[in-house]
């Protein structure tokens, strides 16, 4: 790394240390940094060794200040290094710690990385352990003050102790090591929610759900979404067995794939993301669903004849050239009562959908983008007066929000039919039940829609 990325020129010019007497205190200049500071000692004496550590850096920033100079800092990266690994804090709080028992665990590293401790060998990165001897260190640098990291730190090297110590007992750590990572959760929330992992509201669902509700592409082997969302394969895949109108375009007219494999947006949206769904999910003949989604509205003009197709085979033949008519003047709507009697119809709406120009869509929003949208429409929904005046619910779990609901209150939306499905229920139209209501049994019941298919072709041919 130092000498592909030029740290190592005119070398050994410009370098050198600084250490104090005692020689626990170190100063590296010029090396990957133009400092690394470094506080250390024998022992466990941490607090000590950080106490000296945080004073160097305010007295050394005081001089450089002096000087007409200042530390590279901002609000959003922190303090600014070479490595984006180490941005943030730059800190690295690590001990060399014997633990023969609990290393030997095949969770160890696994475990630690769980509540952001990281594990390396005796001598550094990608080494092998001697002796059961491992250096554990905080795995994390940026979004995490020095203090929080270095506590991580303590806690954690104090239980594995603990855990080892259990060990050398006969004893099973297996329910310590639970509740230490039920406390770690509690006590740093942010670790345990989107970018970084997963929100505790889907503690308890499948796998394969969880795995698209992060900040990655969803890639499920075992759903067979395996198609990648950021950038096109060399070859279109196999299609000969989908039957999605995105799917049937693409099989029909190969050049596209080849025309557009390799565009991208201004967002920087590409044909993967838009036709994934349609390639991950094959699909039914009898079902036909659109089988690809956009990712801004610059998707439909980049990718115009795949978009095209799809829009003219799912809307009667609604040409590219086509001028779709607008009209929300609703004085001009028709007089007929529709249910005089009042005894038929039970429940009735209007429902659209609106997106915000200057922001990508759903599939293509990164964690802030979604958040700073949220924000813009909440307050164009706060604003409103009359009868349209409300309040604006975050969903369970949300933290984008300080008016998120409860699990209560978003069960009584969702009973009504107020709220919209939760992600992990299954979307799929050859997955998702069809509801209809037996009043032989005043209850309702839940079938397949192949099942309801197949009784539907039984009937028919009974009667043919």
């Amino acid at each position: 790394m130092l000498l592909s990325s030029g740290c190592g020129r005119h070398w050994p010019d410009g370098r050198g240390i600084f250490h104090n007497e005692a020689e626990n205190f170190l100063v590296w200049v010029n090396e990957e940094d133009h400092m690394r500071i470094i506080s250390m000692q024998k022992g466990p004496a941490i607090v000590e060794i950080f106490t000296r550590f945080s004073k160097a850096c305010a007295q050394i920033e005081e001089v450089i200040k002096k000087e007409g100079y200042s530390f590279m800092h901002n609000d959003h990266l922190g303090y600014v290094l070479t490595c984006p690994s180490n941005l943030g804090t730059g800190l690295r709080a690590g001990a060399m710690v014997k633990i023969p028992l609990f290393s030997s665990r095949p969770d160890f590293k696994s475990y630690l990385s769980t509540v952001k401790l990281q594990v390396r060998g005796s001598r550094g990165v990608d080494s092998a352990s001697k002796g059961g001897v491992w250096d554990i260190s905080n795995s994390d640098r940026l979004g995490t003050s020095e203090v929080d990291l270095c506590n991580i730190f303590i806690e954690g090297i104090s239980n594995v102790i603990r855990w080892e110590q259990m060990l050398e007992k006969g004893q099973s750590c297996d329910a310590a090591m639970r509740a230490y990572f039920v406390e770690f959760r509690g006590r740093y929330p942010h670790y345990f929610y989107p970018p970084m992992a997963l929100s505790s509201t889907l503690d308890d669902v499948p796998e394969w759900i969880r795995l698209g509700c992060g900040d990655a592409e969803y890639i499920c082997a075992e759903k067979g979404a395996t198609f990648p969302g950021d950038r096109c394969p060399d070859a279109l895949p196999d299609l000969s067995e989908h039957a999605n109108l995105c799917a049937t375009g693409l099989r029909r007219n190969p050049d596209w794939y080849e025309k557009y494999k390799n565009v991208k947006t201004s967002n920087g949206v590409t044909l993967a993301k838009c036709i994934k769904t349609g390639i991950d999910n094959p699909g039914h003949p009898m079902i036909l669903t659109c089988g690809l989604v956009a990712g801004d509205e610059e998707s439909f003009t980049a990718f115009k004849d795949v978009f095209d197709e799809v829009i003219a085979k799912r809307n009667g033949g609604f040409g590219p050239d086509a001028k779709h008519p607008s009209n929300m003047d609703y004085t001009q709507l028709s007089k007929t009562v529709i249910d005089p009697t009042g005894k038929y119809v039970i429940s009735t709406r209007c429902r659209t959908g609106r997106a915000v120009r200057g922001f990508p869509l759903p599939p293509s929003c990164n964690f802030q983008q979604r958040r700073n949208l949220e924000a813009l429409i909440v307050k164009a929904l706060e604003s409103m007066t009359g009868e349209l005046k409300g309040r604006y619910y975050g969903l369970h779990g949300s933290k984008s929000t300080n008016q998120a609901m409860t699990e209560e209150e978003a069960e009584r939306l969702r009973g009504s039919g107020k709220l919209f499905q939760e992600v992990c229920v299954p979307q799929n139209p050859m997955i998702r039940n069809v509801t209809f209501y037996d009043a032989s049994y005043g209850q309702e019941v839940a079938i397949r829609p192949m099942i309801l298919l197949a009784c539907c072709l039984l009937l028919f041919s009974q009667h043919s």
